[in-house]
């Protein structure tokens, strides 16, 4: 007598980690002067340009700023009151350094992508991977839309660590368990990967009858 190994046939698709997934806000009310990106899923890298905003906010705070260097600069309080208000409305520590230089307010703020991964806006996602992998959907911002402080304008997925999501049917559920030896063939690519199951939904999804 011995043990004999049971393989079960599986589907799924490869998708995005959602803890890998992270958000980019504004930090002030304005309007998107220029966009730098143009479409959803197209790939970014950490410091790259998104977009300008033209901010009434920002431009009134950096010319008191401007103020205060000018006509109270022994005031230190105020002015580091001033320049953490800047920071925090998404100016860097060199465009601060510069304003002292310059004197010269700036009309837009840059935001950079503070990530790397598939810029993704908020519009509705398709739940079918074949649809997500089109790249020609367009973004619902575009240059001369009006955002409000806070608002998220992007999410970027990253793609360093990705899922496995396979689909389980009732006969063979029970013979499944967490750490069970799984064999992905995928197409595209010729050898297979070795992997365990490391997460076993505990519920069944509406309308579903598969794990």
């Amino acid at each position: 007598q011995k043990e004999l190994p049971a393989e079960y046939e599986v589907s799924g698709f490869i998708t995005y980690d959602t803890k890998q997934i992270s958000s980019v806000s504004a930090r002030v009310s304005g309007r998107i002067d220029k966009l730098f990106v143009k479409y959803r899923y197209q790939p970014v890298t950490k410091g790259q340009k998104l977009m300008e905003i033209y901010s009434k906010e920002l431009v009134t705070e950096q010319e008191n700023f401007i103020y205060l260097l000018k006509n109270d600069s022994e005031n230190k309080i105020l002015i580091d009151a001033a320049e953490n208000r800047l920071l925090l409305l998404g100016l860097t520590a060199g465009q601060i350094n510069e304003l002292r230089t310059t004197n010269k307010a700036f009309q837009s703020l840059v935001i950079y992508s503070p990530y790397s991964g598939h810029l993704h806006d908020l519009s509705p996602q398709s739940s079918d991977p074949m649809m997500q992998n089109k790249t020609t959907q367009e973004l619902i911002f575009k240059e001369g839309t009006y955002i409000q402080k806070d608002q998220t304008i992007f999410n970027i997925y990253s793609t360093e660590k990705v899922w496995a999501l396979l689909n389980v049917f009732p006969d063979v559920q029970n013979e499944i368990k967490i750490g069970s030896k799984v064999i992905l063939s995928t197409n595209g690519i010729e050898q297979n990967i070795e992997a365990k199951i490391d997460f076993i939904e505990p519920v069944l999804r509406e309308g579903q009858q598969t794990v």
